[in-house]
């Protein structure tokens, strides 16, 4: 018998297996933290990468596109190694010029 529950037994106490740690809460606690870091990860890299099909696809105007990207469109303003991947992003891989 482990030392902590030999001391345990003579003082007349022996833990019920609900004082244990239920492992199969904690498993599934990790799983949907790991799902919610991964989902958003996720989109974190989808947005601002999902300019490329719509630049590709669509042809409207006027549809509130210029707000929803506008986080996008600044940063290819001002930081030149946002600019570059764009550039690249755009023309190699959309093939948009």
């Amino acid at each position: 018998m482990p030392p902590l529950l030999e001391v345990q037994a003579r003082q007349g106490y022996i833990p019920s297996v609900s004082d244990e740690k239920d492992t199969c809460q904690d498993s599934g606690k990790s799983s949907l933290t790991w799902t919610l870091w991964c989902g958003t990860a996720l989109l974190l890299m989808a947005y601002p990468l999902s300019i490329g099909p719509v630049a590709k696809f669509y042809t409207g105007s006027g549809s509130g596109l210029d707000t929803f990207y506008a986080p996008v469109i600044h940063l290819y303003q001002t930081s030149p190694p946002v600019h570059r991947f764009f550039d690249w992003y755009m023309d190699k891989v959309w093939r948009i010029d």
